[in-house]
Formats: C-alpha cells, sequence, structure tokens
C-alpha cells in the first residue's frame, strides 16, 4: 500500500525517454554472491525495482526513478518526514466530506525509499550531478547542500502539471545559496525533460544558465544571501494571454530542510576531502593537498610502529587516557596503563630484577609499509613519493599527532600567499588540513586490511570524514605521546569503514553486540571469517589459516535468505549448554609429555552441524554449531561470526617450510613441550597443564581448529590468565611439526600451537 501511495503522488510524471532507457538498462541487472550457507548478498533488482519494470506499470516506473535520484541525496530519514507532511497537509487540506484514505506510516515510507535506494545503486546519479555543479562553477561539495522541503513538496504537484502544457506553463522556484539546486535541476531537466535555467542572484547582472533550451519552463533564482526565505510558484497563462499565479508554496514553521548525504568514492576520497578544505586558495590547492597526502601516510607509517593487538572488548572508553603511559599490563579490561608507585597492583617492572613471571604481551602489529602507500595511493588516486613519505615519518618520530605540529614550509609558504599574510587564517587552514590527515591516516591503515580493495573504488563513503572521531584509535590518538604502544581491537578497521559507509546511522557502542555484516545504499562491509563465493552449496567453512586477522571485505549487494532482505548479521547465541556435561568433557587434558613421542594429528572428533538462522525487524541472526562427537553423547559449541573473527586477534601463522622433503611430522618432545586434547570450555582448569608450549592436536580437522582457537580466546581475556600462555601460532599446510614447534624456540614467552 504504501508503495501505491508514493506512486499516486510521484508517478504522475513522465520521464524523459534516455534516461529512461538508460535507467533500465542497468537497473534491471541483478547477481548473487554467496556468502555463507543460506545467505547471499543480491545486488540490482528486487521486488520494488521488478514491478516498476514492469510493462504498463509507468506510474511505479517514475515513482522509482526519482526516489532513486532523491535517495542518491538525500539522507532516507529526512526525506520521509518531509514526504509524510505531504501526506499529513493533503490529508489536512480536504473537504470535510471527502474521506480519504489512510495516511502510510513514515516507517513504511522509509522502507520503500530504502528499497529504491539500494536496488537501484548501480545507476550512478552523482556523475549526472557532478556535471550539472561544473556547469554552474559550483565545486563538487555543492552536492551535500540540503534540499527545503516547501520545494520537494511544490516539485511534487507542479512538475507533471507543467509538463502537460510545458508552452503555458512556468515554475519559479526562490532559493539561497546555501540550498541543494542541483538535485533540483536534475530532477525538472534530466528526469521530466524541461528546459530550466538559473539566475544567481538579480541584483547582478549576467546571463542566466539555461540546462535544455529556450524557452524554459522551470525558472530558478538563487539569492546570495546565506539565508533566502524559500519558495515554489506554479505559473500558468490565461486564455488573454496574462501569466496568473495559480499555486505558491511558502515554508511552513513544521516544514525544515531535508539534510544531504554527500559522498565519495572510495578511490579518490582523500583527494576529494582535502580539496574541499582548500577549496578558497585555488592557486595553492594542489600543492597543499599533495603535501598534506604525504603527511597523512607518514602518520599512517608511524601510527602503525606502535599498535599491539589487544581483544575489542577489553579496550577501556578513555582509551586516550592510557595514551599518556608507556607500560600496560594485561587485565580483563586490557592493556591498561600503570604507574610504578600503584602499589595495590600485581603488575611488576620486570626491569627491575623483582618481577616473579614476565608479563606475556602479544608481539606489536606489524603492517609493511608497503601496503600502507598502497592504500594511501588508492585513497587519494595518485601515487605518493614513498621517500617523502619517510622523510616525515622521521620529523615526527616520537611525537604525538595533535594541533601543536607545525605546518611544513611548502604548506605554510602556500597558504601565507593564498591568504596575504594572514596568520589567523594560515593557522585555521593548518588545523583543518592537519585534522583531516589524522583522520585519513586512520581510513589508509583501514583500507590495508580491505581484503578486496582494489575492485572497491565505487564504494560511496561519506564525506563527513569527522564521524571517524568516535573511533577508538581516534579517541586515544588525543593523549598520545607519540612513544607508547597503542592497543587496537580486532574490530577497529571494520568500524572505520563501517563509520564511513552507514554514515549517521552507525553509532559505535562497546555495550552492544557487534554486527558482522552491516549494509547501506546497495553495498555490504563484513568480516572475514565469513565464507566465501563458492559453487560448492555445504556447510564447510575455510580453515582459519586461510583468514586473515582484522580484514573484511566490501562488496555490491544486500544480504538476504528465502527472498527476505535485511541490513545486518550478528551472531546467535553463544557456548555450551552445561546441562548433564561432565565438566572434564570440557577441559584440555594432557596426551604426551616432554621426552614421549608425539606425531601430527588430531585428537577431537569435532565437525560442523548445520547452522541456525532467525530475524529480527532488519537483521538475521547466525548461530554456527561446531558439534564434539563422543563416545556415548554429541556436544555442541554455539559460535558465530564474530566470534571466530575475534578468536583469530593476535595469532600468528607458521612460516612455511624451508627444507627439502620429507616433512617431519613426527619427534619427540623437548623440555618444556607438551601436546594437550580436548576442547577447553572450562577455564577454571587450564592453568596446571605445564609446560612452557602447549601444543593442541587438532591438525587436518578445521572445525576442531576453529574450536580450539575460540577456547584459546576465551582464556585470553580471562583475569585469571594474564599472565598465561597469550602467544598463539597457528600452523599453515605448508609447514611441517618440527618446523612449526622450532618456530616458538627463539621467543622466550609461553606458546598456544594450533597444528
Amino acid at each position: 500500500m504504501t508503495e501505491e501511495d508514493l506512486a499516486l503522488r510521484f508517478g504522475r510524471c513522465r520521464i524523459e525517454g534516455q534516461i529512461a532507457s538508460t535507467f533500465k538498462s542497468i537497473v534491471s541487472k541483478t547477481a548473487s554472491t554467496r556468502l555463507c550457507e543460506g545467505i547471499v548478498l543480491d545486488s540490482g533488482a528486487g521486488p520494488t525495482i521488478t514491478r516498476a519494470l514492469a510493462s504498463g506499470q509507468n506510474a511505479y516506473f517514475a515513482m522509482v526513478v526519482q526516489l532513486s535520484l532523491l535517495t542518491a541525496v538525500l539522507g532516507r530519514n529526512s526525506l520521509a518526514t518531509a514526504i509524510m507532511q505531504i501526506f499529513e497537509k493533503e490529508s489536512e487540506s480536504a473537504p470535510e466530506t471527502y474521506v480519504p484514505r489512510a495516511i502510510p506510516s513514515e516507517e513504511g515510507v522509509r522502507g520503500v525509499l530504502q528499497a529504491c535506494e539500494e536496488q537501484t545503486a548501480s545507476f550512478d546519479w552523482r556523475l549526472t550531478l557532478l556535471a550539472v555543479a561544473l556547469s554552474l562553477g559550483l565545486p563538487d561539495s555543492a552536492l551535500s547542500k540540503p534540499l527545503p522541503a516547501v520545494i520537494l513538496r511544490g516539485l511534487v504537484y507542479m512538475l507533471p502539471l507543467t509538463q502537460h502544457l510545458p508552452e503555458d506553463r512556468i515554475i519559479q522556484i526562490e532559493l539561497g545559496k546555501d540550498d541543494g539546486i542541483c538535485t533540483i535541476i536534475v530532477w525538472a531537466h534530466h528526469i521530466c525533460g524541461l528546459n530550466v535555467s538559473v539566475v544567481h542572484d538579480p541584483a547582478l547582472k549576467g546571463d542566466p544558465t539555461v540546462f535544455g533550451s529556450q524557452p524554459t519552463q522551470v525558472v530558478i533564482t538563487v539569492s546570495s544571501r546565506a539565508y533566502q526565505e524559500p519558495s515554489i510558484t506554479f505559473l500558468a497563462s490565461s486564455p488573454k494571454g496574462e501569466v496568473d499565479d495559480m499555486l505558491k508554496f511558502v515554508s511552513d514553521p513544521d516544514e525544515s530542510k531535508i539534510e544531504a548525504v554527500y559522498r565519495i568514492p572510495a578511490r579518490g576520497y582523500g583527494k576529494a576531502i582535502l580539496k574541499n578544505i582548500a577549496l578558497d586558495i585555488p592557486s595553492a590547492q594542489e600543492a597543499v593537498v599533495e603535501e598534506t597526502m604525504f603527511i597523512a601516510c607518514s602518520f599512517a607509517i608511524s601510527i602503525s610502529l606502535h599498535l599491539l593487538p589487544s581483544p575489542e572488548i577489553t579496550i577501556p572508553d578513555a582509551a586516550h587516557e592510557m595514551a599518556r603511559q608507556h607500560k600496560f599490563y594485561y587485565s580483563d579490561t586490557g592493556y591498561e596503563p600503570i604507574s610504578e608507585q600503584d602499589g595495590n597492583s600485581d603488575w611488576i617492572d620486570s626491569s627491575d630484577g623483582e618481577s616473579e613471571e614476565e608479563i606475556n604481551e602479544p608481539p606489536n602489529y606489524i603492517i609493511g609499509q608497503q601496503r600502507i602507500i598502497k592504500a594511501c595511493e588508492f585513497l587519494f588516486a595518485k601515487k605518493p613519493s614513498k621517500d617523502i613519505i619517510i622523510d616525515y615519518v622521521k620529523l615526527h618520530e616520537n611525537k604525538p599527532i595533535n594541533p601543536s605540529l607545525d605546518a611544513p614550509r611548502r604548506i605554510e609558504i602556500n597558504l601565507k600567499e593564498a591568504f596575504g599574510g594572514n596568520f589567523v587564517q594560515v593557522r585555521e587552514m593548518w588545523s583543518q588540513l592537519l585534522e583531516a590527515a589524522k583522520y585519513l591516516s586512520i581510513l589508509i591503515l583501514a583500507f590495508v586490511h580491505m581484503e578486496n580493495m582494489p575492485s572497491s573504488g565505487e564504494l560511496l563513503l561519506s564525506g563527513h570524514y569527522r564521524a571517524l572521531y568516535d573511533h577508538p584509535l581516534s579517541q586515544y590518538l588525543l593523549g598520545w605521546d607519540g612513544k607508547s604502544n597503542i592497543p587496537i581491537g580486532e574490530m577497529a578497521w571494520f568500524q572505520a569503514v563501517a563509520l564511513l559507509i552507514m554514515g549517521s546511522g552507525f553509532k559505535l557502542d562497546r555495550h552492544t553486540s557487534i554486527p558482522s555484516l552491516l549494509s547501506d545504499h546497495g553495498w555490504s562491509i563484513y568480516l572475514s571469517s565469513f565464507d566465501q563465493p563458492s559453487s560448492i552449496g555445504t556447510s564447510q567453512m575455510k580453515d582459519p589459516v586461510t583468514v586473515t586477522s582484522g580484514t573484511f571485505f566490501v562488496r555490491r549487494g544486500v544480504p538476504c535468505r528465502n527472498s527476505v532482505r535485511k541490513h545486518a548479521i550478528f551472531d546467535g547465541p553463544s557456548g555450551i549448554n552445561p546441562s548433564g556435561i561432565n565438566p572434564s568433557d570440557m577441559s584440555f587434558r594432557v596426551v604426551e609429555r616432554p621426552g614421549e613421542k608425539a606425531i601430527l594429528r588430531c585428537t577431537n572428533h569435532i565437525s560442523y552441524g548445520r547452522p541456525f538462522y532467525g530475524e529480527r525487524q532488519d537483521s538475521f541472526i547466525v548461530t554456527m554449531r561446531l558439534n564434539n562427537v563422543m563416545e556415548d553423547r554429541n556436544i555442541t559449541r554455539r559460535t558465530g561470526y564474530s566470534e571466530l573473527f575475534s578468536a583469530l586477534w593476535t595469532v600468528q601463522t607458521t612460516k612455511s617450510c624451508q627444507h627439502p622433503p620429507p616433512r617431519r611430522d613426527k619427534l619427540q618432545l623437548a623440555p618444556g613441550y607438551v601436546t594437550v586434547s580436548g576442547t577447553g570450555e572450562d577455564i577454571e582448569d587450564h592453568f596446571d597443564l605445564g609446560g612452557r608450549v602447549l601444543i593442541a592436536l587438532t591438525a587436518n580437522n578445521p572445525a576442531a581448529r576453529w574450536r580450539t582457537l575460540i577456547a584459546i580466546a576465551k582464556l585470553r581475556v580471562s583475569s585469571e590468565n594474564r599472565r598465561n600462555h597469550n602467544k598463539i601460532l597457528l600452523r599453515g599446510n605448508d609447514c611441517c611439526f618440527q618446523c612449526t614447534i622450532d618456530q616458538t624456540a627463539a621467543d622466550a614467552g609461553r606458546w598456544w600451537v594450533v597444528l
């Protein structure tokens, strides 16, 4: 019913032939990509668009085309509110004897808008909008200007009326300079085929900008004032040849502007952001943007040198307070700072020779410089100079990233010349550039972790880059001293990109469950622990060694199951139902001790069970099952993609063997090495296994390997286990038993080895 109501308002327009043909050709294409068993990523036409493309559905097609444009540039919530006001005003003005249809709900309107947006996302309205902005001499950021709700209301009624008698009817629109003119022109001229003229401030002499030919049916007057009361008037010729005002709309007190959603393609995103900041200095823009690019990339490298992996759930809220410290200890709240004078802490500085036990921190998080520079090249659509970037890394070494950093000479000279030596303006511009460089450095690091970065160039990200202020790393950098370690969680990079994909629709809240997938405007971002596209329609999952920790994918499409589309996926209930289970069934137990022979094998009979699915209002719930088959019973461990993803954090993988065949898969355990079996769900029973290196016998069984990694991850966040085996080595198939064990020898810490 909601679609029908919207078609009655937006379906009266005729869509211009060229755009109708192109639109149909593009949005009619569909594709499905396997995400996991039972769920696919659907892109392209769904039920709403399929109906609109059917023969004889001109009204629905016209509605879809117009709503596709409007949702491409305007926020769904704000647009839905404005459309609801149209319905409400119609109802209020109806004669008392008229029995109107029930008004659709705002939620229903929002749902139709979302369907139109995501099912037509392959049609790039941005190109047409940018061409209009260029014709008007406006920057790309003109697309971020809001549309007055009264103009939307007027165009819904006046455009079809003008189309029917274009020689005798005119629409006059008055706007302020901060109103979204580009959307109006594309709607009236490109979609409806009307000729449009734009007059910039009638007080100034100059020819109007014409879209189409004379005579024009839509005349837009743009005031030079920041605020101009918007209005829209419908004019018609009388039989006597006079032009009469037939209808005029002005803003009501309850009508506000419809907020714009300014999105920028991922490829070149950083360059576009910096160009918008430097918009007022065209002569210096290119040099300033390039130099700031070098700075952003150098910040990313500097930050990467201090990253210390810490489980997401253990990163405290006040992360920036931690940055003022140089030491961390591992607790149930993460790597926390501690004062050397704090006598109540059980942390003891190992440097004083009095430590009873060495703190076993995970290794620093290594990100190759070349990968960072590649991500920078992608985000700025330009190959940066590695030498200049490294020079900046050295310049900023051991320095915090804060407003006290001085502008480099090249930027300072260009800004002084552009602003005529005005120190205040120079400093203000440098502060904006420095802030943007910090946020862009976080985004560069995030894109390093996007598995399919080269194919995501068309991904649209919010132009409001300050949304990254809420990111945990951004908060930490507020007080970072440039020297201390920076705890980083497994979800950090996923969250950074999700903030800019979802825009205002995504809030970071560490007290709620973390989604494994999020979807908006026809794109989905999801964790790399998901089963990847495959022609095999089984429940088999990837082996954990094939999943790179901390990484994610971004692809076109919306998750769909049984023709039902949702926009998020969460883990279902996890864990084991302890009822009737002996605690020993959930413990690790020693199999072989030092001096005994050990063979590469799996001693746990663990297999995959079929997953369970559930639905919430706009999300799927997925519960995966790992079955431990025992002699007299089957113990099922429930898990999900987010938990699997978290279980890989801080895990290192083996290097391939360098010796010639044969593989060395039988060995005698050296002192300090023991092999273990079991599922390890019972935390309290894990501290007397002995051995510096605990070897889990899970070879060649992906389900058993995942099961063990989950158990180790649970141990890792246990407060009682802060000093135990925190280093984890996961064997790859290209590494034999002996070489796997040898790779733990050089480190004095304690290890888990998952065969």
